[in-house]
């Protein structure tokens, strides 16, 4: 029922409140790759609506409800510290996003890893369970997963630069 999910994502009272904390948040976390962005004219780029909606509404509404709605309340309710939990749900969230690494590993030929693929699968380590600290962390301090969705559909929209400068023309 709408009413049961709205509830388990923390939709009552106060829910706006911890929504803006969430996209504040983010938004001020994410500063710098939005200010490289705009300086280097390279905006994050979908290859359709669907990717865009899935990465800025559907991936934020529901790894959120998965890790800081239902995950990190059942870690609470076990006896778990709040920074246990926050620990463990990120470690979670973190190894939930390998999975991009792991079907490049299983489609190598021979045995040889691509050039990269070890680095960049500790980045992403890295990056989400940086993300899921925080996110645990909005959740605990405004006692709503929305500032955690909030701030994850902010973080997806913004992206991360390439790092690149375009190339001339």
């Amino acid at each position: 029922a709408p009413e049961v999910m709205a509830r388990l994502l923390g939709c009552g009272a106060g829910a706006g409140r911890a929504a803006a904390v969430g996209a504040a948040s983010a938004a001020a976390a994410l500063a710098w790759p939005l200010a490289l962005r705009a300086a280097h004219r390279n905006p994050p780029r979908w290859s359709s609506t669907h990717s865009a909606l899935r990465d800025v509404i559907i991936a934020p509404l529901t790894e959120e409800w998965a890790f800081r709605g239902c995950l990190l309340p059942l870690l609470l309710l076990s006896g778990s510290r709040p920074v246990s939990a926050a620990l463990f749900s990120a470690a979670a969230f973190a190894a939930a996003h390998l999975h991009h690494h792991v079907a490049t590993w299983l489609a190598c030929k021979g045995g040889r890893l691509p050039p990269g693929l070890v680095a960049g699968a500790a980045a992403q380590l890295g990056v989400t369970g940086a993300f899921g600290l925080a996110a645990a962390a909005l959740t605990l301090a405004t006692g709503s997963p929305i500032s955690a969705v909030a701030a994850h559909a902010v973080a997806n929209a913004v992206g991360l630069p390439s790092g690149r400068r375009p190339r001339r023309r």
